[in-house]
């Protein structure tokens, strides 16, 4: 699995074939199309890494926003393709990591967990996060939350 930069192109072929999760999630907080148009607001303005496979598919996509100097949260949108390699998504993960937290010069790392998703709280604790807390109907739509957490 690849690092590299983001195109248009990709951001498509991101949003045509997000996980049932990410689809769910982003429908309940506003649709699709909301979040597509965020997406591309964000890639004008913060560090951003697109995850693909050896076969050129996008997996996923991770964008730092700084929140306040040394602290970044992590908004992240994934594919099926991302299940297909689980070790080297995890690789590049841990890779995706580390290169937004030094390019924005991070001690600590945050990322939402939207929804009850047991499944992403696991994924995250193997890149090194903390489960910080658990906010009952927090989302625009209550969802219930899951804050993570990093220090570098």
């Amino acid at each position: 699995m690849r690092l590299r930069p983001a195109t248009t192109a990709d951001i498509n072929e991101l949003f045509a074939n997000l996980r049932e999760q990410d689809r769910k999630t982003l429908n309940a907080m506003g649709g699709l199309r909301q979040a597509r148009q965020t997406v591309d607001a964000l890639m004008d303005s913060f560090p951003h890494q697109l995850f693909e496979t050896d076969d050129g598919r996008v997996a996923a996509l991770w964008i730092g926003l700084r929140k306040w100097d040394g602290v970044i949260e992590i908004v992240g949108y994934t594919t099926e393709a991302a299940e297909e390699n689980k070790a080297g998504f995890f690789k590049a993960s841990m890779r995706g990591v580390n290169y937004i937290a030094e390019y924005l010069n991070a001690h600590k790392i945050e990322c939402v967990v939207w929804g009850d998703y047991e499944r992403s709280v696991r994924w995250l604790k193997r890149l090194g996060f903390e489960k910080e807390g658990y906010m009952k109907q927090h989302g625009p739509n209550k969802e219930n939350a899951t804050m993570m957490g990093r220090v570098c």
